[in-house]
């Protein structure tokens, strides 16, 4: 909530940021206060909450393990350099 408290006072008292960049954050800082006032209010809304976001991810995660097996790019989670 602080986080979201923050970002809302940074949006409006920074000047040195573009329009879209202030109303962003401003905006991003809202939608934190209001999810975490939510998880205050119902914890059982936070479970649910972090759930979606950790199945979002793994989704995701998924689909670019799918694509690059479907387009038969090998992929690496260490890239090497060979010295030749």
């Amino acid at each position: 909530m602080m986080d979201g408290l923050a970002l809302i006072v940074d949006g409006v008292t920074n000047k040195a940021n573009k329009g879209w960049v202030r109303g962003f954050t401003i905006g991003v800082g809202v939608l934190a206060v209001i999810i975490s006032i939510m998880i205050l209010a119902a914890p059982v809304f936070g479970a649910v909450f972090a759930g979606l976001i950790i199945a979002m991810a793994l989704l995701i995660i998924g689909i670019q393990m799918v694509a690059a097996g479907v387009s038969g790019r090998r992929e690496s989670l260490v890239h090497r350099q060979h010295l030749v």
